[in-house]
């Protein structure tokens, strides 16, 4: 029951990570501006990283269920 619950838990993460790079009219405005750049683009730039640390989470968590 516990393995159902993490692999849930990982499915939600990710899809979660999914929507929030899709949801775009949700950040689509100019300011705040980090160092000139738009909100736009620094958010997106910064969700990479974060949907990178999602993913290499999520692996290392289903790795140990194999």
């Amino acid at each position: 029951m516990k393995r159902n619950r993490r692999r849930i838990l990982i499915y939600v993460v990710l899809l979660l990570v999914c929507i929030v790079a899709l949801a775009a009219p949700l950040y689509n405005r100019q300011t705040p501006r980090l160092w000139g750049m738009p909100f736009f683009i620094w958010f997106q730039l910064v969700w990479v990283v974060v949907a990178a640390v999602a993913t290499a989470v999520a692996h290392r968590a289903a790795g140990d269920q194999n």
